[in-house]
């Protein structure tokens, strides 16, 4: 990565619309695009301490952050600079975690048993949830049973923002929810799908996110 001088994290734009902040750890120059941050909503405060943390951060805390990871800040105003970075990282390391663990098109293909012509046609109409790297998908393997897509999956996925980060996504399919009981215990909306319920309370819920 070339050298980059060392900016406020408002005045970099990678694409139209699009907040980068630039920062510098270990000695080399970061930048991560913040997904659904523009300009106008960003606060200027929580920017200048997340640039603050990042300087300070052991380590790169990865390639993307979102506005939920941003939100940190605003949770954490007294937190220690480490315990927000830790925060920041441990989101970053499950992306990492996350995105390791995702099927490539053609693994996806092959159990569902399709070609990947097939797959791609489902990415578009958002019955299967995938992440673009690079040119590539990546599709998080949360999704599959061990003969195929999950029970409901495919009309969940029709439900959420697939421009929603895969890690809010992924806290929210497995962390209960409160609208989810099932024999007065609160479940997770992947263990209500797994379990074979109706996916359209998920959907809604999702959807409102």
């Amino acid at each position: 990565m070339s050298k980059v001088k060392q900016r406020t994290p408002v005045t970099d734009l990678v694409a139209e619309g699009e907040v980068v902040i630039v920062y510098q750890a270990q000695s080399q120059v970061h930048k991560i695009p913040m997904r659904g941050v523009t300009p106008r909503s960003i606060n200027p405060r929580i920017a200048a301490d997340v640039l603050k943390i990042l300087n300070k951060a052991d380590a790169s805390l990865g390639d993307t952050i979102s506005v939920s990871e941003l939100d940190v800040l605003s949770r954490y105003r007294t937190a220690s600079d480490a315990e927000v970075a830790l925060e920041l990282a441990s989101a970053a390391r499950l992306r990492t975690q996350i995105m390791d663990s995702a099927l490539t098109v053609g693994a996806a293909a092959g159990l569902l048993e399709v070609n990947g012509s097939r797959i791609r046609q489902r990415l578009a109409d958002h019955s299967i949830y995938g992440v673009k790297q690079g040119n590539e998908w990546r599709i998080p393997d949360w999704q599959f049973a061990d003969n195929g897509l999950l029970p409901g999956m495919g009309e969940f996925n029709r439900h959420i923002d697939h421009e929603m980060d895969v890690v809010e996504l992924y806290g929210f399919l497995h962390n209960p929810n409160v609208d989810l009981v099932v024999n007065g215990e609160r479940i997770s909306p992947l263990v209500w799908l797994q379990a074979g319920l109706d996916p359209e309370p998920v959907g809604q819920i999702a959807a409102a996110l």
